[in-house]
């Protein structure tokens, strides 16, 4: 049905943005800070950087519903993904179970996280399916004790085919504080 399935093998390959092309989004990124635009500044960031082409932001907050933050879905796939997630599918998601687990802030690619057998999941099966993706990495971001940002960034099968451009693990230690 979709790419995803089996098929795990995207690559890394280098960045779009690379010198003056990243400092000019990063200080538009910075200007936004307190601006109803810095969420979609920051999707536009993540996706220049990944590849993807959508990207939700859901805050995770200790003994409560995710909330939504931002969303660039289009109106065809906003439906299908975000009613049923925030509806309860997001207690079968790999990444909300990362946020419950207390997991350190990080990058994580689907198919790292994903149990084993995942098609077979319930959660593929009643909700990851119909969302149309084929690829997707969550970002975590601890903003305090029981508040966890998650960035997800999407690939969705209508998509034009682009090489992803996650980085490894060894490239992006250096990025992390002491």
């Amino acid at each position: 049905h979709t790419r995803l399935q089996g098929d795990w093998s995207s690559d890394v390959c280098s960045s779009d943005l690379n010198g003056e092309d990243w400092y000019e989004r990063l200080s538009a990124l910075i200007d936004t800070i307190n601006n109803s635009r810095f969420y979609s500044e920051l999707a536009r960031i993540c996706e220049s950087l990944s590849g993807y082409d959508s990207t939700v932001i859901i805050a995770f907050i200790d003994q409560q519903k995710p909330r939504l933050l931002f969303s660039n879905l289009s109106a065809e796939d906003e439906s299908p993904t975000l009613g049923p997630y925030f509806d309860g599918a997001y207690l079968l998601d790999p990444l909300y179970d990362l946020f419950r687990k207390s997991s350190p802030d990080g990058v994580f690619r689907l198919k790292d996280i994903a149990p084993d057998g995942f098609f077979e999941t319930e959660y593929y099966r009643s909700y990851f399916k119909n969302t149309r993706l084929i690829d997707e990495t969550g970002l975590l971001v601890r903003l305090h004790s029981g508040f966890q940002l998650a960035i997800s960034c999407g690939l969705r099968d209508s998509s034009t085919p682009r090489e992803l451009q996650v980085r490894s693990e060894e490239h992006t230690s250096e990025l992390q504080s002491p």
